[in-house]
């Protein structure tokens, strides 16, 4: 209902049209959505922090189309607002437009940081250019939310702290929602009775009725302690845990019962504490069997997360490059720091591999739609390989997470931070599941 654009009185005016695009540009759209849907299934209740940075917007966004009509119309720039976004305040469409046409040369990229669905953003007609050729080649930051992240080859200060961004309400900008047609019988409700209500309104109703699946994400250990307690990692296995694979059955009744709850549900396969560095995945002597079981089951979001090591890593690349998102705990950076943290040299044949991975979702799919996402814990003794980690892989793959440690460690002064409260509230539509079974509260 885009109301900053479309009333009533003037619904006469109202142009539907139809852009045309070549077969290469219709084809380049679609991968980059489902490339984008992918980077957002994990983080969909957030403005931003997808894979890559992948925002609210990069999932209403459609490159070739975007600039394609910008071009044909002669616009200056584009607001966009998903169909499905009831929602939107057409106060922060003002807002955004306004900052917009105060210099469009120099706020190429106009947006607040309003919960999904509340609050649009405008794109300037050269950046939508620049996008849609960068989608074309398959650019990994050719995305709305790759324009406000860091980037190593164009390092610049966070855009939330620059005009770009129209500053809100602090309830609203921490309201951690999602807010679409569908989600909330009680937001229906009051979009109908109230059909200008403000975007705070939208969150109080949210907050007083939020109808959020009982299971938003399943976090499955399908090993216990399968990797030897070597170097500084070995100290982090005491609070990881142990406990034999889990079998096809009960990993079968576990996803059935979360897909029957949610079948949109978001589900990892990992190892002890919600990581592989204790245990890998990969070494369960079923792991081909335990994917496949997933899909079968109706799996529409998949995440394996991996250390890259496993003896039987080889046999399992195929079914791996079938998962929307892959996650390698490579760990560090240089050879030496690899050493001392894994306690082997083992670092040149993981990046081979996480790179290799890459390579072969692309030839599977005949496009780069998947995410390979090479990881690294926070420690004291990788602290100097952070950063060069981090801008190398942005580079080579256009993601990489930085972990902290499982918990806080004696001797270590870099320890984890405290979980903000939003936080813990997302974890609550988290299940965590050990190889037995067993449920506990929001990951380990």
């Amino acid at each position: 209902r885009a109301r900053a654009i479309i009333e009533q009185a003037t619904l006469k005016q109202v142009e539907v049209v139809a852009g045309v695009l070549t077969d290469e540009q219709r084809r380049a759209d679609e991968v980059w959505m489902r490339r984008m849907s992918r980077a957002r299934r994990w983080a969909q209740r957030c403005w931003r922090s997808g894979i890559a940075g992948a925002s609210c917007f990069d999932e209403v966004f459609a490159p070739q189309r975007m600039n394609s009509f910008a071009g044909r119309e002669e616009l200056a720039g584009a607001l966009l607002v998903g169909a499905d976004w009831i929602g939107v305040d057409p106060a922060l469409c003002d807002d955004v437009l306004l900052r917009f046409a105060e210099a469009p040369g120099r706020h190429t990229v106009v947006f607040t940081q309003a919960p999904p669905g509340l609050g649009p953003c405008v794109i300037g007609a050269p950046v939508l250019g620049t996008m849609a050729q960068a989608a074309l080649s398959g650019a990994s930051y050719a995305s709305v939310g790759g324009l406000l992240s860091y980037l190593p080859m164009a390092p610049s200060a966070d855009q939330i702290a620059r005009p770009a961004c129209v500053q809100i309400a602090p309830a609203l900008r921490d309201a951690h929602l999602r807010c679409m047609a569908g989600i909330c019988t009680a937001l229906d409700e009051l979009l109908m009775h109230e059909p200008e209500a403000s975007a705070l309104d939208i969150v109080r109703t949210l907050q007083r009725h939020d109808e959020a699946p009982a299971v938003d994400e399943l976090i499955i250990e399908v090993v216990g302690r399968t990797r030897p307690a070597r170097g500084a990692q070995g100290v982090w296995f005491g609070a990881l845990g142990e406990a034999e694979p889990m079998t096809i059955e009960v990993l079968d009744r576990v996803i059935f019962e979360a897909v029957q709850m949610n079948p949109d549900v978001a589900v990892t396969l990992t190892g002890p504490g919600g990581r592989a560095i204790a245990g890998d995945p990969v070494d369960h002597p079923r792991c081909t069997e335990l994917i496949e079981t997933a899909r079968q089951r109706g799996v529409r979001w998949l995440h394996v997360r991996t250390s890259g090591r496993s003896a039987r890593w080889e046999e399992s690349t195929d079914v791996l490059a079938g998962c929307d998102v892959v996650s390698i705990d490579v760990l560090a950076h240089r050879a030496a720091t690899g050493a001392e943290v894994t306690g082997t040299d083992d670092l040149d044949r993981v990046r081979e591999r996480t790179v290799a991975l890459h390579k072969h979702m692309v030839a599977r799919d005949g496009a780069f739609e998947r995410w390979v996402v090479p990881r690294i814990t926070r420690c004291d003794l990788v602290y100097e390989d952070v950063e060069p980690f981090y801008d190398q892989w942005l580079q080579v793959l256009g993601a990489a997470v930085i972990d902290p440690l499982p918990c806080a460690m004696a001797g270590e002064r870099i320890a984890p931070l405290t979980l903000p409260a939003l936080a813990k509230k997302r974890r609550s539509l988290v299940r965590h599941v050990r190889p037995d079974g067993s449920v506990v509260n929001g990951p380990a």
